[in-house]
């Protein structure tokens, strides 16, 4: 039956199937409305209003250190108060609000962070950190500028405040990490003060150390911290110190054998060694006991017809006898594998 063609639908091959130029159409069109929705989810939300901006909004006294985490590293730690004493936005702190070190001038940007919303979603006081590795670290003494900027999404104007470092804020102390030691304490008091937490406490040494909360805190915001300063964790990360294992050597069969240096039993077993051709005297016991533990297997074969006693015994006397020295300890491992295939084949020819 003919398939006709009606106007305002696609048209049809032959077979009845839409031509695969309007497949392709239909394709294109689905990708731009899949943007389109994605763009839509992903966008930043619109505030009706710009929020209030915060009061206090300031940046307090830094500290910069070096050789922290490498030779001619540089840390920069400072605390912030951004405050909303009433309208406090929903959005956390680190969706308005961004970090910068900038240079001298104020026209470059050295480095950006973002606040770490951890308590009360990052507003009232807080700490951030500038890291800067050796061959990144601007210049020791710098008058570098470190700024708070608002997201420019959220404000029209975006609220802005900056700290300009003075020499006074570069550490001179002998051991820097000491130092960061100490401000990064002192931080956690002032912090513990506004968010009612306790965030450092007496550890079993007696010493200061930061509560498992203030090291959460403090080792999120530098990274890193608690294998620098171990002595302010209340856990500690320490790296073991591995010992080589003691190498596989002879040193005790060689004392097993000259527990009997200059007795009669030695001078008796060299003559005989002598005699057999100069064979060692150790070579001479272990003759004898592996031949002994040959004649205790064939008497208890031969007396209870079942030989596995007897070689028992054997291997009981091989072991002994090694202990004592009168036997190598190449020799008995070589033997009591033997013996083991022995005994297996013994106890398959019974079953």
């Amino acid at each position: 039956m003919e398939i006709q063609k009606r106007k305002g639908f696609p048209s049809l091959s032959d077979d009845g199937i839409p031509h695969p130029r309007h497949g392709r159409i239909l394709a294109a069109v689905g990708i731009i409305l899949c943007s389109l929705i994605l763009h839509l989810l992903t966008s930043a939300p619109v505030l009706a209003a710009d929020p209030d901006i915060p009061s206090p909004f300031t940046i307090g006294m830094p500290s910069v250190f070096q050789d922290i985490f490498d030779t001619d590293d540089m840390l920069v730690v400072f605390p912030y108060d951004i405050t909303y004493a009433s309208n406090q936005p929903a959005t956390p702190v680190s969706h308005l609000f961004t970090f910068r070190l900038m240079s001298a001038d104020g026209e470059d940007t050295l480095a950006s962070v973002i606040p770490y919303p951890y308590n009360n979603s990052g507003y009232g006081q807080g700490v951030a950190a500038f890291y800067f590795p050796a061959v990144t670290a601007p210049a020791w003494d710098g008058l570098y500028i470190i700024r708070i900027d608002g997201n420019p999404l959220y404000w029209a104007t975006p609220p802005s405040t900056t700290h300009t470092l003075s020499s006074s804020d570069y550490s001179s102390e002998t051991s820097q990490t000491d130092a960061l030691a100490d401000y990064v304490l002192s931080l956690s008091a002032a912090l513990e003060v506004n968010w009612g937490v306790k965030l450092y406490d007496t550890n079993s040494s007696g010493g200061i150390a930061l509560t498992s909360t203030g090291q959460t805190y403090f080792t999120t915001v530098i990274p890193g911290l608690d294998s620098v300063c171990p002595e302010i964790m209340s856990v500690s990360v320490a790296t073991p110190t591995w010992v080589d294992p003691t190498t596989p050597g002879t040193s005790a069969a060689a004392a097993w054998v000259n527990q009997w240096s200059g007795t009669g039993v030695i001078e008796r077993l060299t003559i005989c060694g002598n005699a057999l051709g100069g064979l060692p005297w150790q070579s001479v016991s272990g003759a004898i006991i592996c031949v002994l533990g040959v004649v205790c297997g064939a008497y208890s074969q031969r007396k209870f017809g079942v030989g596995d006693p007897g070689f028992l015994a054997g291997g009981i006397l091989l072991v002994i006898g090694t202990f004592a020295g009168f036997v190598y300890w190449a020799i008995i491992g070589g033997l009591m594998i033997i013996l083991a295939f022995f005994i297996m084949q013994t106890q398959w020819w019974r079953n």
